[in-house]
């Protein structure tokens, strides 16, 4: 799904590589292997691990052991640099497809 709006961003809505803004939300139990996550989005997405921003660490106690702890990645945000043009775009474009689809 993150490659879908990824390229949607690029190829409908016109938004270069540069203006995107990638952040990362993920429990505190990963900061240790961060590199290795951010590694991870920035080779999916083919952006430079500098271009992404501070990750996000969510502060809450982990009840049980998951099997899955080393192929987690944490959640990913897309951000648009300025992206109120884009916003108000979006919502134009929401508007627009119901009356697109009754005809």
């Amino acid at each position: 799904m993150i490659l879908f709006m990824y390229t949607w961003l690029k190829l409908i809505m016109k938004i270069t590589p540069q203006e995107i803004m990638p952040r990362i939300s993920i429990n505190e139990i990963h900061r240790s292997r961060i590199s290795v996550v951010l590694r991870f989005w920035a080779e999916l997405l083919s952006l430079p691990v500098a271009q992404f921003g501070n990750p996000w660490y969510i502060h809450t106690k982990v009840k049980k052991v998951y099997e899955n702890y080393d192929r987690y990645y944490g959640i990913l945000r897309l951000g648009v640099r300025n992206g109120t043009m884009l916003k108000y775009k979006v919502l134009s474009l929401i508007e627009l497809l119901p009356k697109l689809i009754k005809k």
